[in-house]
C-alpha cells in the first residue's frame, strides 16, 4: 500500500464465515510489508471479535475494515467499525488458563501492535484500531 494513498475501506457482512474476508482485505492492502501478516492475524481477531460480541453479528448486521497510514506516516492503521455492544474490548489475562482459545484477541492485538485502541462512538457503535510499523 502506498502510504501517500487515503484509507480504503470495505462493509462486510456480519457472519463468521466471513471474517476471511477482513483477512484478505487486510493481506491485499498491505501485501510486501513487513507486517502484514501480524495485521491479518490481528484484523483476523477483531472481526470475528464483532461478529461474536456485537451487534454486527446479528441478522442482517454488518462492520467496516478500514486501512490507512498512521498519522504520522510510519505505519498502517487498521479500522473495524462495529455496531456496539454492551461491553467495550478489554485485554483478558486469565491465570492458569494459558491453553485457552477463546478471549486471546485482545491479548495478541496488545502484543503485537505498535499501538491500538477503541472509540464508542454516540450511537454506541465501536471502533476498534491497531497500529503497525511499515
Amino acid at each position: 500500500m502506498d502510504t501517500s494513498l487515503r484509507a480504503i475501506s470495505t462493509t462486510i457482512a456480519g457472519r463468521p464465515e466471513r471474517v476471511a474476508d477482513a483477512r484478505e482485505f487486510v493481506a491485499d492492502a498491505l501485501r510486501g510489508t513487513s507486517f502484514v501478516d501480524d495485521a491479518v492475524l490481528m484484523v483476523s481477531e477483531v472481526a470475528a471479535n464483532a461478529v461474536r460480541h456485537t451487534a454486527s453479528g446479528c441478522t442482517g448486521g454488518s462492520y467496516t475494515v478500514i486501512v490507512g497510514p498512521t498519522d504520522d506516516g510510519a505505519g498502517f492503521r487498521v479500522e473495524v467499525h462495529d455496531a456496539g455492544a454492551a461491553s467495550v474490548p478489554c485485554v483478558r489475562r486469565a491465570p492458569g488458563d494459558a491453553d485457552g482459545t477463546n478471549g486471546r484477541g485482545v491479548t495478541i492485538m496488545d502484543l503485537l501492535a505498535t499501538r491500538w485502541g477503541f472509540e464508542r462512538e454516540a450511537d454506541q457503535h465501536t471502533v476498534v484500531w491497531f497500529e503497525v510499523p511499515r
